[in-house]
C-alpha cells in the first residue's frame, strides 16, 4: 500500500535567525516561486518528516551535508521527525537582474529510498536587504508526498510555499 508524507523544509538566518523571503515569479522561470538569498551568508535549514521516515542522507547542491536531530520550535508532533543542517553561500557569486539558480536537495532515506527536489534562488551581495527581503518572509515549503509500494523514490505530489 502506498505511504504519504509530508515534508516541510524552512530555511533561516543562521546568524541571528531572520527568515528569507520569496516572491512568485510567474511562468518567468523554470519554477514559479523565487527563494532570496545574499552570497556569503549561513543558513539553517530545518526539516520536518511526518509521518516519520528515518533521515540517512543529504545532499544540497550536489554537496553531502551533515545534519542532526532537531528540537521542534513549536510543540512536538509524536510522529514525526526533525533535523537541521547548515548551507552557506559562502563562495557563492551573486545574480544579476533575471538570473536564477537551483538549489538542489537529495534526501536518502532508509532502505535506499530517495526524494530529489529544488528550490529556485536569487543570490543577493552580502548585506543587501532592500530587494533581498522584498515579498514574503517564508516560513515553510511543505511537499505533499507519497511512496508507492515497491518504489525507492518519494513522488512530490504538491509543494506549497507558505
Amino acid at each position: 500500500m502506498a505511504k504519504n508524507y509530508k515534508i516541510s523544509v524552512s530555511l533561516r538566518k543562521q546568524e541571528n535567525d531572520e527568515p528569507v523571503y520569496h516572491k512568485q515569479d510567474g511562468e518567468r522561470f523554470s519554477k514559479s516561486q523565487t527563494v532570496k538569498l545574499n552570497v556569503n551568508t549561513d543558513y539553517w535549514i530545518k526539516l520536518t518528516i511526518r509521518p516519520s521516515m528515518i533521515l540517512r542522507g543529504l545532499v544540497l547542491h550536489g554537496e553531502r551535508t551533515e545534519f542532526v536531530p532537531d528540537t521542534p520550535t513549536t510543540s512536538a508532533d509524536e510522529d514525526a521527525v526533525y533535523y537541521k543542517a547548515q548551507f552557506s553561500t559562502v563562495n557563492y557569486d551573486s545574480h544579476n537582474r533575471g538570473n536564477r539558480k537551483d538549489l538542489t536537495f537529495l534526501f536518502e532515506f532508509d532502505h535506499g529510498v530517495t526524494m530529489k527536489t529544488s528550490v529556485q534562488i536569487k543570490l543577493y551581495k552580502t548585506g543587501e536587504t532592500e530587494h533581498s527581503s522584498w515579498g514574503q518572509a517564508l516560513t515553510v515549503i511543505d511537499y505533499d508526498c507519497k511512496l508507492l509500494d515497491g518504489h525507492t523514490y518519494v513522488d512530490i505530489v504538491s509543494e506549497k510555499y507558505l
